[in-house]
């Protein structure tokens, strides 16, 4: 996100990089959705984080959708 923020010239690039910003977060969450089901953590243990996903995930959407609209 933020190298897309600084060299941006565009908004259509900044949402680039805002859905790459996604795709990572994405990732992450398959990592510790395979870290539960290899018993690595409870999903007690992960929820916290899987709940700041969701709540991250839907900042990305929103922030990229108001970009594009400008």
């Amino acid at each position: 996100m933020a190298e897309g923020h600084g060299r941006s010239s565009s908004k259509h690039d900044y949402a680039h990089f805002l859905a790459i910003s996604k795709g990572s977060l994405m990732e992450t969450k398959t990592l510790l959705m395979l870290t539960i089901k290899l018993n690595y953590l409870s999903s007690e243990e992960a929820n916290s984080t899987l709940s700041l996903i969701t709540e991250i995930s839907k900042m990305l959407t929103t922030l990229r959708h108001r970009i594009l609209k400008s």
